[in-house]
């Protein structure tokens, strides 16, 4: 169980530093993007962006049980602008605006799994002392964070008229 757990927070680190690297070196264009996104103080607000995912990548190092809730809130969000993004025809740019792509299921089925990730890292943090009767604290977070951007994808993945 260590193990894994230990792989799980290397992994969830990882993604959230190699976004805030992407966005750092990409930043002209990344503050470019959250332009387009109709944000009106894009510098400020991708300044916060990133240093909340160096936030939750330190949390999730240190304190591998209280990183679930703000993982969960961040990647919410997060689908909430990917959402945003895709009406815009803006592509992804999670991983700094340089690397903009189109916005796919995959985009969701990325933060629905990284929503997984937190939600098992804060379990296996928890370790044998876990309460099973505790697992309501766990349901709903992982409700919303597995299920939100799941259906987003689903959506995306449907059949549409003309294809």
């Amino acid at each position: 169980m260590t193990a894994l757990l230990i792989a799980l927070q290397s992994a969830l680190c990882a993604v959230f530093l190699l976004a805030v690297a992407g966005k750092l070196v990409g930043w002209r264009a990344s503050v470019e993007w959250v332009t387009q996104l109709g944000v009106r103080f894009p510098v400020p607000v991708l300044t916060a962006v990133v240093a909340v995912e160096v936030a939750i990548a330190a949390l999730v190092s240190v304190r591998p049980a209280l990183s679930v809730w703000p993982g969960l809130a961040f990647l919410a969000g997060a689908s909430a602008v990917l959402y945003r993004a895709d009406r815009r025809n803006l592509g992804c740019a999670c991983f700094g605006g340089g690397l903009a792509k189109q916005v796919t299921a995959a985009s969701y089925l990325r933060n629905a799994a990284l929503a997984g990730g937190f939600v098992l890292v804060s379990v296996l943090a928890a370790g044998s002392g876990y309460d099973t009767r505790d697992l309501g604290l766990v349901a709903v977070p992982l409700a919303v964070g597995v299920a939100a951007p799941a259906v987003r994808a689903a959506v995306l993945l449907r059949p549409r008229e003309g294809w």
